[in-house]
């Protein structure tokens, strides 16, 4: 019940390589590594809430677990991650441009060309979009669904405006 054996692509800001040198590295849709500006630490964030390895504890008594055993940090520390990033990073949330529903369509029809993903995490919405974008956000999930993926989106976080409505906009499409 660690994941072991199980593919999250995380499409968000771009993972640290210092936190997860081991994920594969998707940046067909948007670089974040392409200068040294640093990565917004959203996605980085979202991962290890999913994948972070357990955290040693010294025993030194310092921290008041002498002698405990490794605490988990992720849900599931066993997945293997992809990261695909798909919004423009800055090295902060407050430098960042929003995801575009446009990154969005990209990053998922980049996680269905490529396969091998079991799970593909949106940890965002996206505002309002273009027609274009929108059936192309829905067709790609259609397809990534049709095929066994699962994909886990978030239904809030960035619109700008109280009443947009991702899940009306999407035409409510529920696999």
């Amino acid at each position: 019940a660690r994941g072991a054996g199980v593919t999250v692509a995380v499409l968000d800001s771009g993972l640290s390589e210092q936190a997860f040198p081991d994920a594969r590295r998707v940046t067909d849709v948007v670089d974040p590594f392409r200068d040294d500006r640093g990565i917004d630490p959203h996605g980085t964030t979202v991962a290890g809430l999913l994948a972070g390895p357990p955290v040693e504890v010294d025993g030194d008594g310092d921290d008041g677990d002498e002698g405990a055993a490794p605490r988990p940090v992720g849900i599931a520390p066993d997945v293997r991650l992809v990261d695909v990033p798909v919004y423009e990073s800055r090295g902060t949330t407050s430098d960042s441009l929003p995801p575009t529903a446009d990154n969005l369509a990209g990053g998922l029809e980049v996680v269905d060309r490529t396969g091998g993903v079991d799970v593909v995490l949106v940890p965002f919405a996206v505002a309002r979009a273009d027609d274009d974008a929108s059936r192309r956000v829905v067709r790609a999930v259609r397809r990534l669904t049709r095929d066994g993926v699962v994909v886990v989106a978030a239904s809030g976080d960035r619109p700008t405006e109280e009443a947009e409505r991702t899940f009306d906009r999407f035409g409510g499409y529920v696999p």
